[in-house]
């Protein structure tokens, strides 16, 4: 192995760390299972692995579990031995690996390769990974210092008319002649030079520099600028050629490399202010209602304050947590929106019920500020595929915005027809407006139209950004239409039907607090803050509660008598959550159990259920939603064993 030049390499490994991370994503959808209810998704899942653009394989430590075309017809189908050590080290470890450059025989001819081995984990399986992509060109270029766009052919010595090697840039230059007599290629007066200079870099080892016209795919002759190398064993020659024609569009080349390092010059610079608006933003966004929790903090400390000023302490703190929990999950959905990790979970969902929910929570709102907000959905019952959370963040985004930026005795208006096989829902204001040329910047990340704007009503400029990404995942649009400062706006959101229309089901009821009465509970976390407060809720709703520090203190616990019920946090000292129920389901126990964490992600939840847990619950839980959930688990677990 030998290192890469460094952008190649960059640019290698992240082809490489692409199709790695495509591998794992099929992998997570049971690639090495085959049961009744994973074939289906297993046999798409082979499907999309089969036609990877690259060679990519699934092995253990011994045999290929599965290849790809690509592999099978680049590679082979014998085990890849030069990859052995470091796929022994990536199933111990479980690092990833790169290999920048490594040299294996194919056939007749030496490859060289670059390649990504990653440690993969399917249930009970445990396989490795192996991508890799041909770097035979890029490393006999750099053998012979010559840039990526040079032409290189290549035969033996003994044989100087026919050439067994070319590269990418000569095929496209000449096509696939050159792989059987190059010299056919040549202008035939030219073919001395060639020769000669082919014969005296063999005698004296030396570059020698000649001109030769070599035949394009278009039938044109093109000078090209050649030079003659052999090898110092004296059994290979090769020629490299560069345009000769091409000298003043270097030059203008070089002055396009200029501008576009001014330009990324440029790009830093705004991408670093940028950064500091956002810094700015947050900082504001987050000590706002941090400040408000302190001062009200110290209300509710004064013995001084009555009882009205300790419900407008607790109401105020109560809305302030839940304003950063809101910035909090805006930065965690545009982190995955940038990361390509935005997830929506498609069912069969009622878009009318989704609208007037969000119209109904968005009125208190719209009250308050003297606003008078229109529901003008008719009586459409027609069903979409989508998510229905995602979707009401959406709206609820979408109105919040309308009622933010109108001024009391405005109004807003949400309407929904449908048009053929497109709902549109529109959101309608008679706000500040929004000037043309920020129509299309109000769906940036952190950007809210004007600077004076965003001054004024605060926030981070997320809302709209998120909400975008989350229709285009619906396969749905998002656009805005005003017609300037002062003139109101409209946001229009698209969605395509799915299904018949139907009759609406009555609204899913919330399990009461007395759902609990006399449950024994077991609550786990470290922080004794959170403990001691999920405790004395838990008590309040009629439960029996038991409190644990840790693992250990929990086995000790449940040795006394067992719970009905399991909370229990991940991030723990010593033994992790995960580790915790796994011991409990190996001993043939099967309490209902949530795992109630700040471990948020998709994956996160995956990895809970998969590790014995009922139900996954991310942090902060509104406490109401935390007693369903108890409920909800408590009749599954006891439902499965009827």
């Amino acid at each position: 192995m030998r290192s890469a030049d460094a952008a190649e390499t960059n640019a290698t490994e992240q082809e490489l760390g692409w199709a790695c991370a495509l591998v794992n994503a099929l992998m997570s959808v049971g690639l090495l299972t085959d049961n009744e209810t994973t074939r289906a998704a297993r046999q798409q899942a082979l499907d999309r692995f089969e036609h990877l653009a690259l060679p990519a394989a699934i092995l253990d430590a011994t045999e290929i579990r599965f290849a790809n075309e690509e592999w099978r017809r680049s590679i082979g189908t014998a085990f890849p031995e030069w990859a052995r050590a470091g796929l022994e080290l990536v199933l111990r470890t479980g690092v990833t690996l790169h290999l920048s450059e490594v040299i294996t025989r194919i056939g007749d001819r030496n490859v060289w390769l670059a390649a990504t081995l990653t440690s993969i984990r399917s249930g009970e399986h445990h396989v490795g990974a192996l991508i890799c992509r041909e770097m035979t060109d890029a490393a006999i270029g750099r053998e012979l210092r010559v840039s990526s766009d040079a032409c290189v052919w290549s035969g033996a010595i003994t044989t100087p008319t026919v050439a067994d090697y070319c590269n990418e840039q000569m095929r496209a230059l000449c096509g696939e002649a050159p792989s059987l007599n190059w010299q056919s290629l040549v202008y035939p007066d030219d073919i001395p030079r060639w020769t000669q200079a082919l014969a005296q870099a063999s005698r004296q080892r030396q570059s020698l520099p000649i001109d030769l016209r070599l035949l394009r795919q278009d039938g044109r002759y093109q000078w090209h600028s050649v030079r003659v190398l052999v090898t110092t064993s004296n059994t290979r020659w090769f020629s490299v050629a560069v345009d000769c024609h091409h000298e003043r569009s270097l030059e203008a080349e070089r002055g396009e490399l200029l501008e576009r390092v001014h330009a990324a010059r440029l790009d830093a610079e705004r991408a670093h202010r940028v950064k500091d608006q956002v810094l700015a933003a947050v900082s504001h966004e987050l000590r706002a209602p941090v400040t408000t929790l302190m001062l009200w903090e110290r209300v509710l400390r004064d013995p001084m304050a009555d009882t009205a000023a300790r419900l407008q302490a607790l109401d105020a703190i109560r809305q302030s947590a839940t304003a950063q929990s809101r910035i909090v999950a805006d930065l965690l959905d545009m982190s995955r929106a940038i990361s390509g990790k935005l997830y929506v979970d498609f069912r069969s969902i009622e878009i009318g019920r989704v609208v007037g929910e969000s119209t109904e929570a968005a009125l208190p709102a719209a009250l308050a500020k003297r606003i008078s907000l229109m529901h003008e959905t008719g009586t459409f019952n027609g069903e979409i595929s989508g998510d229905a959370a995602r979707l009401r963040q959406v709206l609820d985004n979408l109105l919040s915005n309308a009622i933010k930026f109108t001024e009391p005795g405005g109004r807003v208006t949400i309407s929904m027809q449908r048009k053929g096989r497109i709902i549109v829902i529109q959101v309608e204001d008679t706000g500040c407006g929004i000037p043309p040329k920020e129509l299309d910047r109000i769906f940036e990340p952190f950007s809210q139209g004007s600077d004076v704007i965003a001054k004024r009503h605060g926030g981070l400029g997320l809302g709209l950004a998120i909400s975008r990404q989350i229709v285009e995942l619906h396969h749905g649009t998002l656009s805005a239409y005003s017609e300037g400062p002062a003139r109101g706006a409209r946001l229009t959101l698209t969605l395509p039907v799915a299904g018949q229309p139907r009759a609406p089901s009555p609204p899913s009821g919330v399990a009461p607090i007395g759902a609990l009465k006399a449950v024994r509970v077991l609550v786990i976390d470290d922080d004794e803050r959170v403990r001691n407060a999920l405790a004395l809720l838990l008590d309040r709703a009629g439960a029996i509660v038991d409190r644990a520090e840790s693992a250990t203190a929990a086995r000790q616990q449940m040795s006394r008598g067992l719970p009905q019920v399991i909370i229990c946090d991940i991030a723990m000292p010593d033994e992790d959550g995960y580790t915790f129920i796994r011991g409990i389901r190996a001993s043939g126990s099967q309490i209902p159990a949530i795992a109630l964490t700040a471990y948020a992600s998709r994956a996160d939840a995956e990895e809970a259920v998969a590790a014995g847990f009922d139900l996954h619950v991310a942090k902060p839980v509104d406490f109401q939603n935390l007693v369903t959930s108890l409920t909800q688990v408590i009749d599954l677990r006891r439902n499965k064993t009827v």
